[in-house]
């Protein structure tokens, strides 16, 4: 059976677990303490040399690497494709991916620093201010795209890698729409009202990109409950 190493709150192990969910695989998930630095472990560095999630273990093959391992549990299980047959089509589901995981990451990276990790005392309010910018830049950049394209999905009318990559961090915009609420007596009025307003960019669902909190979050609950 494959085993799936992930640590909680990952964007990274959320893509793949989405694409284990998409296909029906059976597996088996394997949860990493990061407070306990069991992902800085030597059996975990043995799967992952840099000390990261998501891991995969199957029959023999070891991977990490999301994007590794969304591949081969592609090619490795056919049943339930996650890219288009078309090539044109299946190259522009990889630059969204990298969309997602490159610009969107770096930009939402640099909003979660501050919103999560930085105490109040310390809180930039003028690099959330900032942060937020780009985190909307991008957003509205994705909705164009996908609007364009007139799809179901962000590419096409089926579900692909692309939807799924945009997916893996809904569950954390929707943390940092919670976590606003918490930042009312922390930030300057006027910009936790901006961070708290349910019509934003950063908390919406939007119907062209077909991006959902409740999609990623039941399937997140699995290994919650494990």
């Amino acid at each position: 059976m494959i085993r799936f190493y992930y640590g909680s709150g990952s964007p990274f192990s959320w893509r793949v677990q989405l694409a284990l969910e998409e296909k029906g695989l059976a597996y088996e998930p394997v949860l990493l303490s990061f407070e306990k630095g069991e992902h800085k472990s030597p059996e975990h560095l043995a799967r992952s040399p840099h000390g990261k999630v998501p891991a995969l273990a199957d029959d023999g093959v070891t991977l990490y690497e999301s994007s590794a391992i969304v591949e081969y549990l592609d090619e490795r299980y056919p049943r339930t494709p996650l890219l288009p047959a078309d090539p044109a089509a299946r190259a522009l589901v990889r630059v969204e991916e990298i969309e997602a995981t490159h610009y969107f990451g770096d930009g939402f990276g640099a909003l979660a620093r501050q919103v999560f990790f930085t105490p109040a005392e310390r809180r930039d309010a003028a690099a959330v201010e900032a942060a937020r910018a780009e985190v909307r830049k991008l957003l509205e950049a994705l909705d164009a795209r996908a609007g364009k394209r007139r799809g179901a999905y962000v590419i096409g009318e089926t579900l692909s890698r692309a939807a799924r990559c945009a997916d893996a961090v809904a569950p954390r915009l929707a943390r940092a729409h919670a976590r606003a609420a918490q930042l009312r007596a922390e930030l300057p009025a006027a910009l936790a009202e901006e961070v708290a307003q349910p019509g934003s960019p950063h908390a919406r669902k939007t119907s062209a990109t077909v991006v959902t909190v409740a999609s990623s979050a039941s399937v997140c609950a699995k290994t919650a409950s494990t």
